[in-house]
């Protein structure tokens, strides 16, 4: 028993003098040097990585080719490096990138550092910032709506005579003719008669 309780006693005091850090040894991220006709697409092809992955550790390369001889950090798999905030620890990070908290620590060797690598999430290039668009410019010499003057005042139209009454002007024209017609039908007949009669 006394055997026993000091075997015990002498691997916790081992165990004691054990670093947290070097029980959990993380996952190593590697540096490359890309050679002559790589390319961004064909490093994580051949990693088996997304493109995005090697993109967002390398920020040189975002916006530009792969150079011969570019120093290009390589993630153990598909995922992000942060730089935690003044303040964050691995809880606010793993809430943050809703990733669990103790995969976090085992996986950034069990220690806070400068960056910490983010499993499972993936880069995403900034938006381009929209250009802001001038506001329509008012044409020069042109008076807006609420400057404009008044209409000037139209005259008065003038007042047209009462219509005629055409049937009344037919009549008053048409009867002197009738009546020189009649006229000169009797004045024909009376003069046949007067002929006949006297020869």
């Amino acid at each position: 028993m006394e055997w026993a309780w000091g075997v015990a006693i002498g691997v916790g005091a081992a165990l004691a003098q054990v670093q947290p850090e070097a029980a959990c040894g993380g996952l190593p991220i590697e540096t490359y040097t890309a050679a002559r006709g790589e390319s961004a697409a064909s490093i994580a092809r051949a990693r088996a990585l997304k493109l995005e992955t090697v993109l967002g550790a390398n920020p040189a390369i975002q916006k530009r080719p792969v150079r011969n001889g570019d120093a290009l950090v390589i993630l153990p798999r598909d995922g992000i490096l942060y730089r935690p905030e003044p303040g964050e620890g691995f809880p606010e990070v793993a809430a943050r990138f809703r990733v669990r908290g103790e995969v976090l620590f085992e996986l950034n060797g069990c220690r806070m550092g400068e960056r910490l690598f983010v499993p499972g999430v993936l880069w995403k290039p900034p938006a381009a910032p929209m250009p802001d668009s001038p506001p329509p410019a008012a044409a020069k010499g042109v008076p807006t709506l609420l400057q404009l003057p008044p209409p000037p005042a139209l005259p008065p139209l003038p007042r047209r005579p009462p219509p005629k009454n055409k049937a009344r002007s037919r009549v008053s024209m048409t009867v002197p003719w009738f009546a020189r017609q009649h006229v000169k039908i009797w004045q024909t007949l009376y003069s046949t008669a007067l002929t006949s009669i006297y020869g």
